[in-house]
This record gives C-alpha cells, structure tokens and sequence, in this order.
C-alpha cells in the first residue's frame, strides 16, 4: 500500500470515528464518512468492505495503541512492581478516556436492542486475554524478585481485570472518568502499594 494509500484510509478511519462518537454505530453512513472525509464513497469501499470494517479498523487502532502505551510501563527499568502495577492501571484508563470505538462497544453490550458485532467482540476478548498474560507475568516477575508475597499470579490477574472493566461503564458511558480522575488515581496509588507491603503475618492478622 502506497503512502497516499495509507494516509487516506489514516483519514477515513479518524472519520469515521468522530461520526461514531457523534451519531453512534447504527446511525453513521458510509455516505456520511465520505462525504465528511472529502473522500468518494468507493474510495471508502476500495479501502473498507463496509461500515462494520471501518468501525473494526478503528476499535483496532485503539487497542494498537493501548497496547503500545503500556507495554512500554510494563518495560520501564526504573518502575518498581508497584510503580508498574500503578502506571498500568492509571494509564490504561487514561489512554481509553479517547478511545470511542471502544466507548460504543460498551454502550452496545448495555443496550437492549444493539449488539456487539461478531467480528469487534473477537477483537475485545483477544486484547483481554493479551491484558490476562500481561498480569500474570508482571505478577510472576515480581515474586521471582520478591517484591510481591502470597499473591497467586491467576488470581492477580482476574481482580486487575474485574477491577479496571467495573469502571468502564461509569467513566466512558456515563462520563464520570474526568470527574473521578483525581481520586481514583488516588486510590490506585493506595490500592498498589497494598500489593507490596501486605505480608503473610499481616494478612493473617
């Protein structure tokens, strides 16, 4: 694919994802993406097979990119465990804040008429099980370096997960995320450093 290629399924992309956030999935056309995006609708459909593509292509880059963030926390030398752990929740949250394929993801899985298309529901249980491994292994790592105690890797990784996808719906649906920012990164903070300094005697007590 050329540069020109590139940049012009970059745009219709970008597009696209605006008029999501504005009209949500079901109202958004192709007509409209191109007309908006000062494309021909078949140079939409040379790039796309049709809306459901775009929207994958968009919820897509989303993840790419949340991905990319905290792989680079998840690799920081100069985080501890704990700074990892805190970093990683609290970037995460961050970065999906501006992820609005994703947010339509959410409000598809609430409505009573929608439903998560076959092919975006694939993408949202692989990035899952990405952030499962991912868990685990900083879980491992710090057990291996004896940062954490008494923490079972499998465990670990499903309370992050049941942790960071109950706030979902408050923060990127109901809007609350900036409201809430201050003190959940608060809370983040406190809740990671439990992770460190609980000892067996202290659990025990």
């Amino acid at each position: 694919m050329s540069e020109k290629e590139l940049q012009t399924r970059k745009v219709i992309i970008e597009t696209a994802r605006n008029l999501f956030r504005q009209y949500g999935y079901e109202k958004t056309s192709i007509d409209q993406i191109a007309k908006a995006a000062h494309k021909a609708k078949g140079s939409v459909y040379y790039h796309f097979k049709g809306k459901e593509e775009v929207f994958k292509s968009a919820l897509e880059e989303e993840l790419d990119h949340l991905k990319h963030i905290l792989i680079d926390v998840i690799k920081n030398p100069s985080f501890s465990i704990e700074n990892r752990f805190e970093q990683y929740i609290i970037r995460r949250m961050e970065c999906l804040h501006d992820a609005y394929a994703y947010h339509i993801t959410l409000m598809q899985d609430l409505s009573v008429n929608g439903s998560t298309l076959p092919s975006v529901m694939q993408l949202r249980k692989d990035f899952e099980q990405w952030e499962h491994d991912i868990m685990m292994r900083l879980t491992e790592e710090g057990i291996k370096t004896m940062q954490l105690q008494d923490i079972q890797p499998e465990i670990m990784a499903d309370l992050i997960k049941m942790l960071v996808k109950g706030l979902e719906i408050q923060f990127f649906v109901q809007n609350k995320y900036d409201s809430y920012s201050p003190t959940f990164k608060i809370l983040v903070k406190r809740v990671t450093q439990g992770f460190v300094s609980a000892t067996p005697s202290m659990i025990n007590n």
